[in-house]
């Protein structure tokens, strides 16, 4: 080999030379060393080291951890019974409720794979979505079962449907504007959620255990170049870029999650549930998007990191209440999924003194895949 050859052979291309390191702020490691292997595991250390810790604020009320590892087992109880096994998969067709949180948590701990669903899925799109991912089970709210889902799962390989509501964990106090409306149904053809908490509460089981390289979740894209495919989330990028966010937002022990993206969706998902459970701290749920519940809860809980995009800070701005709320707490804010303006960021950041960061992530990446930093 001459010399040119062999020097040829040895210089490193751009992308080796990772030129975007010099760009990073002193606290952001050049490489990120996960601690947990899949992100059931991640979750379980949280709930070893921290039971009594809120894990969820759904509106004015509080489920710690250890609450919800009791629920989530008990629903893995629930769903053994059902024949769920190893490798199956339970689909989600739920808003952002506690009960998200207990299915998804359950299903990982008898061992399944959790299939996300868009609650404004109507019957031909949440059909496909059954029948693609090969789900056997369906956990879904009452109103949807009644709506959407009663007449589709007959046309599915779905064996059993298990039906919750958006009340059951609001507690008794006054209603929140966007429940006023609800109401509970019976379905004498479903298994009931809180029938089943009860029932199987307390009930040994042996916990699922995964590879990095297993399934997490089938998180569907848009579907603009077709339809729908499920990308197949493996517990290695759960895990990863749950510890992305926390290493890169710094999130910590006094950070409180707002969690406004959908959790079906791939931002809800990792940059609110996961980086949670990793960081071993709340999220505030509040059913669906609502400016002036996000501010009020937001105020009442002191959150202070948020993924969102950049319409809901849009509609943060035009309501009345951003003017009256403290959300001094609100700092650590990104926005992604759409262009985001300067004259909204600026805008922003005159009325509330916080600025909106850019972030860009996919549903085939689970998540961020670029973002600026903290600052920048």
């Amino acid at each position: 080999m001459d010399d040119s050859a062999r020097g040829a052979s040895t210089t490193q291309s751009p992308y080796e030379a990772r030129p975007w390191l010099k760009f990073y702020p002193g606290y952001i490691p050049a490489e990120l060393t996960p601690q947990f292997a899949n992100g059931l595991d991640m979750f379980l250390a949280t709930v070893k080291a921290t039971p009594e810790q809120a894990a969820i604020y759904y509106f004015d009320q509080t489920m710690s951890y250890g609450e919800l590892d009791r629920k989530s087992s008990a629903l893995a109880a629930a769903l053994r019974e059902r024949g769920i096994v190893w490798g199956d998969r339970v689909a989600l067709y739920l808003q952002n409720i506690p009960q998200f949180l207990i299915g998804l948590y359950g299903i990982w701990k008898a061992g399944g794979i959790v299939v996300l669903c868009n609650p404004m899925f109507k019957q031909r799109e949440l059909e496909y979505h059954l029948k693609d991912s090969g789900a056997k089970g369906l956990i879904c709210l009452e109103s949807l079962y009644e709506t959407v889902a009663r007449n589709t799962v007959g046309n599915t390989q779905v064996q059993f449907v298990i039906t919750t509501n958006e009340l059951d964990y609001a507690g008794q106090g006054e209603t929140s504007p966007l429940l006023v409306a609800s109401k509970k149904q019976h379905f004498p053809e479903t298994l009931d959620m809180a029938e089943l908490l009860s029932k199987f509460d307390g009930t040994p089981i042996e916990i699922a255990t995964f590879t990095p390289g297993d399934v997490a979740f089938l998180t569907y894209t848009s579907g603009t170049t077709g339809l729908p495919k499920g990308a197949m989330n493996t517990h290695a990028n759960v895990v990863f870029n749950a510890t992305f966010y926390k290493e890169w937002i710094q999130l910590d022990k006094g950070d409180v999650v707002i969690g406004v993206a959908p959790f079906f969706h791939i931002t809800g998902l990792i940059a609110h549930i996961a980086v949670a459970a990793l960081a071993g701290i709340p999220i505030i749920t509040f059913y669906r998007f609502d400016p002036a519940e996000m501010l009020r809860l937001s105020e009442k809980w002191q959150g202070t990191f948020v993924v969102a995009s950049i319409t809901v800070f849009i509609a943060l701005l035009n309501h009345p209440d951003i003017k009256t709320r403290n959300i001094s707490s609100m700092k650590k804010l990104f926005s992604g999924g759409a262009p985001v303006s300067p004259a909204i960021v600026e805008n922003y950041q005159t009325v509330t003194g916080a600025y909106i960061h850019n972030i860009y992530g996919l549903t085939e990446t689970t998540s961020p895949s670029h973002a600026t930093p903290m600052g920048g």
